[in-house]
């Protein structure tokens, strides 16, 4: 049986091409008419970065009035969010507990119990998700909110800027291995034009 690698075999297939197919293996581009990517493209993460940096420059120039206001602009908000999912969630479990109901009252051929039993735990697991009991933002005073708020974009610029830096490794690597990759294919290419003189 072939492989998405070995379907691409010709007779003509040389070592050198065969290793090009092979590498594709370690990178989600698998188009194989792409030349191999030298890496990811940086620019989310730096604009994450970047975003992240602003909030916390915007957080420690905020004032304790501005905070108050945020706050109850943010509860509010998270409070209508939440209303909405329930509703939204009331509805779809409605179904879900007619389908449930449905598959519980199949009388399943013995060699279709496991199927029925799977569906019921799927079922029962989506029932759970939308059971789901949201408890309503309560007021917080104003400095302990624009405290925790810029506790979290710190967290965030942190990670943020920890990502940045291991896809910069991440390009390294990849640059490397590309490389040797592509050092390797033309050695072997070499080898094979003097196997076949």
């Amino acid at each position: 049986m072939t492989t998405g690698y070995t379907a691409r075999v010709k007779p003509e297939t040389t070592p050198a091409e065969w290793l090009r197919i092979c590498a594709h293996a370690f990178y989600y581009d698998l188009d194989f008419d792409k030349p191999l990517p030298q890496g990811r493209d940086l620019k989310h993460d730096e604009d994450r970065v970047a975003e992240a940096g602003a909030e916390v420059e915007k957080l420690a120039e905020m004032t304790l009035a501005e905070a108050r206001v945020k706050e109850r602009a943010a509860r509010e908000e998270s409070n209508r969010y939440w209303a909405e999912i329930k509703k939204k969630n009331a509805k779809e479990a409605q179904v879900f507990r007619g389908l449930l109901n449905q598959v519980l009252a199949w009388r399943a051929p013995k060699m279709l119990n496991a199927l029925k039993e799977f569906a019921v735990q799927q079922l029962e697991g989506e029932l759970k998700q939308l059971d789901y009991k949201h408890t309503p933002m309560k007021f917080r005073p104003a400095a302990l909110w624009l405290s925790e708020q810029r506790e979290w974009a710190a967290g965030s610029l942190a990670r943020a800027e920890e990502s940045l830096a291991k896809a910069r490794e991440q390009n390294k690597e990849t640059a490397e291995f590309v490389a040797t990759l592509y050092t390797e294919m033309a050695r072997l290419a070499e080898v094979d034009k003097l196997g076949s003189k």
